[in-house]
């Protein structure tokens, strides 16, 4: 059911950049403080599919949580707005791999593991006529169970899953 509504919205989006026009810039690059990357990201975004009024996004991107957690923020954004301001929403997931010290047995070992994050945005997007980006949204996150790889045969149990309320402020540069 979700898989359909899926693709009957990019469908939807696709009817409606029928016979497009191009927009000033195709592509952003921008930090974000808290947001989807958890603490902060670095993300890429190009414009796909453009009206007079929505624009549709890919963005991925790039974060870190200290020396032992690297994250991948994967979006799909929708534009709703004309002019230099718009409505943005969307809909992603972020995971994390990371890498913790632990006592096997008494003896100093590490220990590997992945976080998965579902991810939403809804925000508002400025972007200035000569690039300047700005953007701030409602950022909520929900946190999935731990995996571990194939090969712990111990492994421990991970966080709870769980609802992380979040927002993130971003700022960039369009070309």
């Amino acid at each position: 059911m979700k898989s359909c509504i899926k693709i009957l919205f990019i469908i939807l989006l696709m009817s409606l950049a029928y016979g497009s026009h191009a927009q000033k810039f195709r592509n952003s690059i921008y930090g974000e403080v808290l947001g989807n990357g958890l603490f902060y990201s670095i993300n890429y975004e190009r414009n796909i599919l453009a009206t007079e009024k929505v624009f549709l996004s890919p963005s991925v991107g790039l974060s870190s949580v200290g020396r032992n957690a690297t994250g991948i923020p994967v979006m799909i954004l929708a534009y709703f707005g004309g002019g230099n301001s718009s409505l943005e929403t969307g809909l992603g997931y972020t995971g994390f791999y990371r890498e913790e010290d632990f006592l096997n047995f008494m003896v100093p070992d590490k220990r590997t593991y992945f976080e998965h994050y579902s991810t939403a945005r809804l925000g508002y997007r400025y972007e200035s006529p000569k690039g300047f980006l700005f953007k701030v949204a409602f950022t909520p996150l929900y946190r999935f169970n731990t995996t571990y790889p194939f090969h712990e045969v111990y492994a421990p149990d991970g966080p709870a899953p769980r609802f992380i309320p979040s927002g993130g402020i971003g700022f960039g540069k369009s070309f």
